[in-house]
C-alpha cells in the first residue's frame, strides 16, 4: 500500500493506536502468572489471547484514533510506554497468586512436606506439592470469587486514567513497591499462620518428650506426629487463603491504577 494515499492516512491512526493497545496487553500478559517466558503457557497461546484481548478492549473503547508521530525514537517510546503500563498491572495481579505459593511453601516447610515436588502451573518450574496446591486453589479462587470481572474493570478505568499515545512515563514508587511486597509476606503469614503456630507447638512437645524420654526415637515418630496434625489443620489455611482473596479481590481493579504513577509532564503545546 502506497503510504501517500488517502487509505493509508485514514487507517494509520487506527492502526497505530490498536499497535500501541497490543504492547500494553502484551506487557499484561508478560506480567501474569504463568504467562511469561518459561510458564505453563505456549507462546502461541500467549500471542493469541494478546490479539483476543487487543480486539475486544479496542472495540470496547471505541476505537480511538492516535497519529502515528514522524520521529520513530517518539514512536518507540510511546511502545515501550505501553509495554510498562502493562506489565505495572499483570505485576500487581501476580501479588495475589506470590502470596498463595509463599503461604503453601512456609506450610510445606511446616509439615515435613518441601521434599514432595511437582511442576508449578504458573512459573513451569518445580515446587513444593503443597504450594503447588495452595497455587491452583489461589486460581480457582480468584475465578470463582470473579476477580476476573475486577480486573477487566480495572483495565478499562487504566485505558481512561493513561490514555493511549500519552507521553508522560508510568511505573511504580519505591515506597510503593515496597509497601506491595510487605502486602505479599503479611498476607503469606496470615494464610500460613494456623499450621505454623500447630507445627511451632507439636515440636515443643516433641522437645518434652525427648527430654522425658531420650530413649524414643523422636526424629522418626516426630515426623508422622507433625505431618498427620498438619494434614488435620491444613482446611484452615485454605479458610485463611478464602479470606485474603475475599478482602483484596473488590479492591483489585482499584489497586491496578492506584500504585501507577506518573514519572513526568507531557510537553507542553
Amino acid at each position: 500500500m502506497d503510504l501517500n494515499s488517502p487509505v493509508w492516512a485514514l487507517l494509520e491512526p487506527f492502526m497505530f493506536a490498536a499497535v500501541l493497545l497490543g504492547f500494553r496487553m502484551l506487557g499484561l500478559v508478560i506480567g501474569m502468572p504463568g504467562m511469561a517466558a518459561g510458564g505453563s503457557f505456549p507462546a502461541p497461546s500467549r500471542m493469541v489471547f494478546v490479539i483476543f484481548l487487543t480486539t475486544f478492549v479496542y472495540t470496547a473503547l471505541g476505537m480511538p484514533l492516535v497519529p502515528l508521530p514522524k520521529e520513530l525514537f517518539t514512536a518507540a517510546s510511546m511502545l515501550l510506554k505501553e509495554v510498562m503500563i502493562g506489565a505495572g498491572m499483570g505485576f500487581t495481579v501476580s501479588l495475589l497468586f506470590m502470596a498463595a505459593e509463599m503461604a503453601g511453601t512456609l506450610v510445606s516447610n511446616s509439615t515435613s512436606l518441601s521434599m514432595a515436588t511437582m511442576m508449578d502451573p504458573t512459573s513451569g518450574q518445580d515446587s513444593s506439592t503443597v504450594s503447588t496446591l495452595f497455587t491452583i486453589t489461589g486460581m480457582t479462587l480468584f475465578i470463582s470469587l470473579e476477580g476476573h470481572h475486577h480486573a477487566i474493570g480495572g483495565l478499562m478505568d487504566n485505558l481512561v486514567l493513561f490514555p493511549l499515545g500519552g507521553y508522560s512515563p508510568v511505573g511504580f514508587e519505591v515506597s510503593t513497591l515496597i509497601q506491595m511486597v510487605d502486602g505479599v509476606f503479611f498476607a503469606a503469614l496470615k494464610v500460613a499462620a494456623p499450621m505454623l503456630l500447630v507445627s511451632c507447638l507439636v515440636n515443643v512437645g516433641l522437645g518434652v518428650m525427648a527430654r522425658a524420654a531420650p530413649q524414643l526415637n523422636i526424629f522418626v515418630m516426630g515426623v508422622s506426629v507433625i505431618l498427620m496434625i498438619g494434614l488435620h489443620f491444613l482446611d484452615r489455611s485454605f479458610l485463611g487463603l478464602r479470606e485474603v482473596y475475599e478482602d483484596r479481590l473488590p479492591e483489585l481493579g482499584e489497586q491496578l491504577n492506584r500504585n501507577l504513577v506518573g514519572l513526568g509532564e507531557p510537553p507542553a503545546p
